[in-house]
């Protein structure tokens, strides 16, 4: 999405999809994603709230940095990674420095389910892959599986009659070339 190769004024619409937000250049994405679109042309992106409104993602996040296999947002620094653009604030600004106008921000609750607390920790190690490298093969083994069982009695928490519930956020960004 920073270098994208497509002509200028090429499309009515694009859409990102909980991407947007994992691009290191957000301002660099976003002002290649304006120049494809048509004059009028709207972008909609869809990215992840805040940490604290999204437990099913920081609190397992948390567990790898205070275990030291992942570094912690640096002081006075944006949060990196999926909370890169959670703030409303933060979304409409990337918006409307690339230039897009007529900015509207909405958040949108989210729920996870899953049937039990087990088949949530099944998900969480299917996605061990998308970490750094480096964590990924921390995680093998013993370390791993304290990771896992730290994971697990944070979820108990969201434990419930039909298995595991975890609210969280999104927010939708919506832009006009």
């Amino acid at each position: 999405a920073q270098r994208l190769d497509l002509p200028p004024d090429s499309f009515d619409a694009a859409i990102s999809r909980f991407g947007v937000m994992l691009i290191p250049a957000h301002q660099e994405a976003l002002s290649a994603i304006r120049r494809a679109l048509k004059p009028g042309g709207k972008f909609a992106a869809m990215v992840w709230s805040t940490a604290e409104r999204n437990p099913f993602f920081a609190l397992p996040l948390g567990i790898l940095q205070v275990r030291g296999l992942l570094p912690p947002p640096e002081s006075g620094q944006p949060e990196p990674g999926p909370f890169a653009l959670g703030t409303p604030d933060a979304l409409e600004n990337v918006f409307r420095q690339v230039g897009f106008r007529d900015v509207a921000i909405e958040p949108v609750a989210i729920r996870w389910r899953f049937a039990s607390v087990a088949a949530t920790l099944d998900y969480y190690r299917l996605n061990v892959a998308a970490l750094p490298r480096e964590t990924a093969n921390r995680m093998e083994g013993a370390i791993g599986e304290q990771v896992f069982a730290e994971i697990e009695q944070a979820l108990n928490r969201f434990r419930g009659p039909n298995g595991l519930e975890v609210p969280g956020e999104a927010l939708i960004g919506v832009g006009s070339k």
